[in-house]
């Protein structure tokens, strides 16, 4: 659930609208990597999303709320792949973080939150749950699922696991820049592979 704040609870009157919401959100982030934290003066959000600084104000009391439920928001609603194969569920997660790594804007967007985690807490909970989460769902249940038919190796950690899935992905975008596509993602699928399985 986005995260919200005291100007979001419902009041009476005309019901919200979605549209808005996501076109705010939406905006939200598009500033949010074309031009970092200075980009977010609610006039230019609001403008951005075709809306009025009260609308924005209806449903958040603040730019760093606007911010906070916009971050949450990125969370893709991925099924877990359960194929009975660990490598074709892995693969497909991987696929997933490289499609999100090369959207456009994302690499500045990610540099950007990065950069604020460590002295905004609630920022950085909001990245951990919304960008996060569930991939990292996704990955530790499918090695959860290889454990329990036998196939992990004794005494493997799948916090690790999850780890050496995502950790390259980032390292490229903020680090080296160096490609990120199939042919890495396989790469790193078949490392992990060989940590965790026998």
């Amino acid at each position: 659930m986005p995260a919200t704040d005291a100007a979001d609870r419902r009041r009476p009157g005309r019901p919200r609208d979605p549209a808005a919401d996501r076109a705010i959100l939406h905006a939200t982030l598009e500033l949010m990597a074309q031009e970092g934290e200075a980009g977010l003066a609610v006039e230019r959000v609001a403008a951005r999303a075709g809306v009025s600084k009260a609308t924005i104000y209806r449903r958040w009391s603040s730019m760093d709320g606007v911010l906070l439920a916009a971050v949450d928001g990125l969370s893709d609603a991925i099924d877990t792949p359960d194929t009975g194969d660990l490598r074709r569920d892995l693969l497909a997660i991987a696929g997933s973080l490289t499609r999100l790594f090369t959207a456009p804007d994302v690499a500045r967007l990610v540099a950007t939150l990065a950069a604020q985690m460590a002295s905004r807490p609630e920022l950085a909970r909001a990245v951990r749950d919304g960008l996060l989460a569930g991939r990292r769902r996704a990955a530790a249940d499918a090695l959860a699922r290889e454990q329990q038919r036998g196939g992990l190796r004794d005494g493997v950690d799948l916090e690790v696991a999850v780890d050496l899935l995502a950790a390259p992905f980032y390292y490229r975008l903020l680090m080296t820049g160096h490609p990120i596509d199939d042919g890495f993602a396989e790469r790193i699928v078949d490392a992990v592979l060989a940590y965790a399985t026998r």
